[in-house]
């Protein structure tokens, strides 16, 4: 292993200086209040809470685990924060579940993060907080890293900032599957939460977005009113068993959301969304607006 990580520092060094980081502003506007009248509609976009900007997605496989010169953590940071320049999921920051060792990469990870191991009642492993440039909305970019009985990594659970759904399909393919919770407010609410769950089993990942809507008895949904995610939950794809306790470990296990809340959206549609259509529709950015109608769990 030392080996390999020797092998990997110059390549990484490498990327770290000639990667630059760009600024898009995106735009923000009210929901529209219009009726919707099809199936599918242009609506405004909804302001986001995380609006940081993506580099160009540049797939990588390198396994970064050199010691950074104080020049080079806040560009790593910013990779690890909004990219996948690092590397594609299920790989975070050059850490793969089923193969990285936590004592190879702790003491890289320790370099400009704190990590804190997890409560003697919750599952073995680290939680760790990477500190983010000022430009960001959060102090910390959060993760949290489940180890086996061997000290390897065997899931991951963390946030991303500024992966848009477009991106995620473009990058990532279709989903093999589509999941939407609806919160189910009082009627009296102004507003509706829902989360939709993208589900990529095969590659060992799963996605989930969350967005509010004007509550009214058939709810307008898209990706334009996203305003939170993704999180992330990365596992060895070989490995059911960290699947399976991602999906029902409960909440010690961090899938806070509860997978049977969860219905596939040709079914919440009533079969008029499926996965194929919705894969078609936003896998092209200027589809962000469009959305699509449900009937709301608040009204009779």
């Amino acid at each position: 292993m030392a080996d390999s990580i020797k092998k990997y520092c110059c390549t990484l060094l490498s990327i770290l200086v000639l990667a630059g980081c760009t600024s898009l502003a995106r735009n923000t506007h009210a929901p529209a209040t219009e009726p919707v009248v099809t199936l599918f509609a242009q609506t405004e976009t909804a302001t986001l809470i995380h609006p940081i900007p993506t580099d160009t997605v540049i797939p990588a496989t390198i396994t970064p685990y050199p010691t950074l010169a104080p020049s080079e953590v806040t560009p790593f940071i910013e990779k690890l924060a909004s990219t996948d320049e690092i590397c594609l999921f299920p790989c975070w920051g050059g850490v793969i579940p089923g193969e990285t060792n936590w004592n190879d990469v702790q003491s890289f990870l320790e370099s400009f993060a704190k990590a804190r191991r997890h409560s003697p009642s919750s599952p073995k492993g680290f939680a760790v907080d990477v500190p983010l440039p000022d430009r960001y909305p959060d102090d910390l970019l959060w993760l949290s890293i489940f180890l086996d009985e061997k000290d390897t990594v065997k899931y991951i659970r963390g946030w991303r900032y500024n992966l848009l759904v477009d991106q995620l399909f473009r990058t990532y393919g279709k989903p093999e599957q589509i999941h939407l919770y609806i919160l189910g407010v009082l009627p009296s609410d102004g507003v509706e939460e829902f989360t939709f769950l993208f589900s990529y089993r095969s590659q060992g990942f799963f996605l989930s977005f969350t967005g509010k809507t004007p509550n009214q008895p058939s709810l307008e949904i898209c990706p334009s009113r996203i305003i939170e995610g993704p999180y992330f939950w990365l596992w060895d794809p070989k490995d059911n068993e960290a699947m399976n306790i991602i999906v029902s470990g409960g909440p010690d296990y961090y899938f806070y959301g509860d997978w049977p809340k969860y219905q596939e959206i040709a079914i919440v549609t009533n079969g008029e969304v499926t996965v194929d259509t919705f894969y078609e529709t936003y896998s092209n950015p200027a589809n962000v607006t469009v959305c699509f109608r449900t009937p709301s769990p608040s009204f009779p």
